[in-house]
């Protein structure tokens, strides 16, 4: 988890916050707090602080990185008995299968 983070942290500070590279640390980092319950709280609050303004606008709305920040905020939120947070997000943040035909 240390390494982790200090790989985002290496990277804001020699990259800039809106560095593709920087985010995708930060994207990891938001994944790995949620993954096995290690920090679910700061998972979210990562993911709520870099998703939109950073993620979505420099990644592109159909990055494979935004799409795992999506998923993870979107558990995280359930995890959290937080639905009509996590149903928000998915329409916000929709993904193209979501709208395809069934």
């Amino acid at each position: 988890m240390s390494l982790v983070e200090q790989t985002a942290s290496d990277h804001q500070r020699l990259l800039g916050p809106g560095h593709p590279r920087t985010l995708r640390a930060q994207v990891r980092l938001a994944s790995r707090y949620f993954e096995g319950g290690h920090d679910v709280a700061r998972a979210i609050a990562l993911g709520e602080r870099i998703i939109g303004d950073d993620v979505c606008a420099v990644l592109g709305a159909d990055h494979d990185d935004l799409r795992g920040l999506r998923a993870v905020l979107i558990l995280a939120y359930a995890t959290n008995k937080r639905s009509d947070d996590a149903e928000a997000l998915a329409a916000r943040y929709p993904l193209p299968e979501d709208s395809a035909p069934g």
